[in-house]
């Protein structure tokens, strides 16, 4: 993400992206197939940490248009945390190469079908053109802001979108409210952000350990990650859970983040397997590992 962000996709190569990372040209080939993969993992894990959000809000039984409020917050609040995921995914990979920008498409899709689904249950016979068109709208003003020289926070958006989105549906009076409660809802996450940096400012934060920091160590994170939602696992159970089927390398790297303070065994007794959960530091450390991509 950074050599993309800084570089584009057209300046970006295979040899500068493991130079960043300092790893060799043969530790990226083992993860990846090509610069291709590399981008697409990217993309896929972007979509697997906004798809929640978005499903999430959707979820409730409320009227389409505060699911679609409170779900299009959630985007913009997620993509302001997080600008260099934003500036790629939204804006470079739309250069890409063609295997990149259709599998961008194809989220990109997805996530179009989800919005209009969520209209169609109480809006009859949405036109796929119009909502087509809404949907192209939102994103290029997003891209928009994000290529600006001035860059703002997107959460300001919130209201004009929403104006956007549910011109089409509403006249004239309700889209105005929708805008305003958009702009409401925009001043409060923005009030909420300013309290959570003055808190972060007084408060210590949980640090990844060094061990945990280097590419190689993907598997170590992945198996902190498992157990923050998976606690008392087997060990058999974490192995499968993070794709490690040697005994020995399993048992090696719980026995190396049990020494780190991140894990804790517990006995099975008779007949039964152990059980391994995250210490209190751990969890700190996946919940710091959950906040990065």
């Amino acid at each position: 993400m950074e050599v993309v962000a800084e570089l584009g996709t057209s300046g970006t190569s295979v040899g500068l992206i493991a130079a960043r990372a300092r790893v060799s040209r043969r530790t990226f080939d083992n993860l990846f197939a090509d610069l291709d993969d590399c981008l697409i993992a990217v993309l896929d894990r972007a979509l697997e940490r906004a798809t929640p959000l978005v499903t999430g809000a959707f979820a409730r039984e409320v009227p389409w248009q505060e699911g679609m409020r409170d779900a299009l917050a959630a985007m913009l609040d997620f993509f302001d945390a997080k600008p260099a995921l934003a500036q790629v995914c939204l804006v470079e990979f739309g250069a890409a190469t063609p295997v990149v920008r259709e599998h961008r498409e194809r989220i990109l899709a997805a996530f179009a079908g989800l919005v209009l689904a969520q209209i169609g249950t109480e809006v009859s016979h949405p036109s796929p053109l119009a909502a087509e068109g809404t949907y192209a709208s939102v994103v290029g003003i997003v891209n928009a802001r994000l290529t600006g020289s001035d860059r703002q926070p997107l959460v300001e958006l919130l209201g004009p979108l929403m104006g956007i989105i549910v011109a089409p549906f509403m006249d004239k009076e309700q889209v105005a409210r929708e805008v305003d409660r958009g702009n409401e809802l925009a001043q409060d996450l923005l009030a909420k952000r300013a309290l959570v940096g003055e808190t972060e400012q007084s408060s210590p934060q949980a640090e990844v350990p060094e061990a945990l920091r280097n590419i190689r160590a993907y598997r170590a994170r992945q198996c902190l990650m498992y157990l923050a939602g998976h606690p008392g696992a087997s060990s058999r159970e974490v192995g499968e859970g993070v794709g490690v089927s040697h005994r020995g390398q399993l048992a090696r790297m719980l026995s190396r983040l049990a020494a780190l303070g991140l894990l804790v065994k517990h006995a099975g007794g008779p007949g039964r397997p152990n059980a391994w959960s995250l210490t209190a530091e751990g969890e700190r450390v996946a919940s710091a590992l959950s906040e990065q991509i």
